[in-house]
């Protein structure tokens, strides 16, 4: 299915994602760049997309994709402004996993390029390559193979991890056996169009490119549509809004295909007449002044592909989403970024239907429950549409991970619902490689104290090695499935004796789009002022003023209206000052 016959007005702030482009020989010209911020994380055993975004100011004649060992290449694609397709030839090479891309013409200006591998069945963390390449001088001898240069090249990391098993007790929703999308009824929806607030929400995770993943068209050009949801040839997730002859359409600047759970989110309100796209709860892009079509009336909604799609020829249907969908929301209300963010991944408890003056449609796919009872009362089953085990997980078993750092030791803090809990399993990262094990506990062994939000669990771990790590805690329950916790970094500085009263360790991550978590540390209680500043010397943002006390502290920086670029964040007390780059880039 392509999109290409939409007249598509593309408006909003789009955050842009450009991607870096990498590795070459050692007789190379053209610099070289490893970003250790650019690392991916991928399921071993699978077919993946691996993408990156070009805007060359020059003209290049073609390619080289240098991949690890094990690694196959399935598919290549390259895209002019990111729906044009542009014929790439894939010609081997004697090097093993080197892959060398023809194109028929020179290309400039923004392209996409995506290659579709499969990984080996192995854990661990690996590197590729892209080289860019301009064509030399033709040779006298036109039989000879022309010559290339390298103009530019970036390594990027992936750590091939397996995921935690998946939970049998919660499901995602797939269709890759069902004959036709799921209808959600029109009579249960709220009011869907330009004079009524709405959030439409859900996960998604998939590889599949050019799919639709959810609709309320039908495909007539002739026909108004609030919203549709769609993965696009160049993997990026585009939220359509349509009047007759007219598309609008709103983009995340990162690509959504890469086989990872995302959070997606739609956003209008009306008072306003601001459409918003939000993606695992941090806005990507915004329409104001001209927001979805009136409604003509109760609108269907179709999961998994377009309306009426059963009308048209077999020989002429668009697929059905390849991939998986999860917790489904539907909201007769504008929700704030805030309660996006902090509800997206939280089991869901209210019910369905009115609530007050504002009506929620929930669908959680979970096979057992009233859940289940929702699902069904509320939409249309295809057959074969099924409900599958998955990894996503909407139980909060473990949350609220801190650490305080005293001299070479880190003390890791949590809570945690026990019951189910068999082990806590700590692991450490100095950042050059993988997570290593450093502890496995049990609940008593781990248990501190009790807090209002249940028993909070400690672990000290003593003579850390390196100024920077990372600790993350993998969860053991006793029904065998895994859950992993997020990542936090921990700035330990150096050892002296002549250690400032306040540290400023620095933010993480960095770079970043959107927003950071900046982190210091006091020694003894004094004045603190923390504040942003531009290179052109204008400050951006304060974020603390005042007394803190001892121990170490964060503060979050958001950079949602900032454009890329190097900033400063500045540490400052009654006695010294201090200061460190972040770098936004978008």
């Amino acid at each position: 299915m392509a999109f290409s016959f939409r007249s598509v007005l593309i408006v909003g702030v789009a955050s842009v994602f450009w991607a870096a482009f990498g590795a070459s020989f050692s007789h190379a010209q053209g610099r070289r760049v490893q970003d250790p911020q650019n690392t991916t994380v991928r399921a071993p055993g699978t077919a993946t997309n691996l993408f990156e975004t070009l805007d060359p100011n020059r003209s290049l004649d073609a390619f080289r994709v240098m991949l690890p060992e094990g690694w196959t290449l399935e598919e290549v694609r390259l895209l002019r402004y990111g729906t044009e397709s542009v014929p790439v030839r894939v010609r081997p090479t004697e090097e093993t996993g080197v892959h060398h891309l023809v194109l028929n013409s020179p290309i400039r200006g923004p392209h996409d390029l995506i290659v579709r591998v499969r990984t080996p069945d192995l854990s661990g963390t690996s590197e590729w390559s892209l080289q860019t390449l301009v064509r030399e001088q033709s040779p006298a001898d036109t039989a000879a193979q022309p010559e290339y240069r390298i103009v530019d090249r970036r390594s990027h990391r992936v750590v091939l991890e397996s995921p935690s098993p998946p939970d049998r007790a919660n499901r995602a929703l797939s269709l890759t056996e069902a004959t036709e999308p799921l209808r959600v009824r029109a009579d249960v929806l709220p009011t869907l169009g330009q004079l009524s607030s709405f959030t439409i929400e859900f996960w998604v995770q998939t590889n599949g490119l050019d799919e639709v993943i959810l609709s309320t068209w039908n495909g007539n050009e002739s026909v108004a549509y609030p919203a549709e949801f769609v993965v696009d040839q160049g993997g990026r997730l585009r939220l359509y809004s349509g009047q007759p002859g007219q598309h609008q359409a709103l983009q995340t600047g990162r690509p959504v295909a890469d086989g990872q759970w995302h959070h997606v989110a739609a956003v209008y309100d009306a008072r306003r007449s601001r459409l918003r796209l939000l993606l695992n709860g941090h806005p990507t892009d915004s329409l104001r002044g001209q927001g979805p079509p009136p409604a003509p009336g109760p609108v269907p909604m179709a999961v998994g592909g377009r309306l009426n799609r059963d009308q048209r020829p077999a020989t002429t249907r668009q697929p059905l989403f390849s991939g998986r969908i999860d917790e489904l929301r539907i909201w007769g209300e504008a929700r704030s970024v805030a309660a996006v963010r902090r509800m997206k991944n939280r089991p869901f408890r209210g019910p369905t239907g009115q609530e007050g003056e504002r009506r929620l449609v929930r669908l959680g796919f979970d096979a057992d429950g009233p859940g289940a009872e929702e699902d069904a009362a509320a939409a249309q089953w295809p057959e074969g549409a099924r409900r599958v085990p998955t990894t996503l997980s909407f139980q909060s078993s473990l949350r609220n991970l801190r650490a305080e750092p005293t001299d070479r030791a880190v003390t890791l803090r949590w809570a945690a619902d026990a019951a189910d809990v068999e082990r806590f399993v700590v692991e450490r990262s100095t950042g050059r490689g993988g997570f290593q094990e450093v502890a496995e506990l049990t609940p008593e062994e781990a248990q501190s104290t009790a807090v209002a939000e249940g028993p909070e669990f400690k672990y000290t771990d003593r003579e850390v090695a390196g100024q920077v790590v990372f600790y993350r805690i993998r969860l053991k329950r006793k029904d065998g499935v895994e859950r992993t916790s997020g990542t936090i970094k921990i700035g330990l500085g150096t050892a002296s004796e002549e250690r400032p009263s306040v540290t400023l360790i620095g933010n993480f991550p960095n770079p970043f789009s959107e927003t950071t978590t900046v982190a210091f540390e006091v020694d003894e209680s004094k004045p603190v002022t923390i504040t942003v500043w531009d290179l052109q010397g204008h400050k951006i943002a304060q974020l603390a003023d005042g007394p803190q006390d001892p121990g170490y502290h964060e503060v979050s920086f958001d950079a949602t209206e900032l454009p890329s670029g190097n900033y400063f964040v500045r540490l400052k007390t009654p006695t010294e000052e201090q200061s460190h780059k972040m770098v936004v880039l978008k």
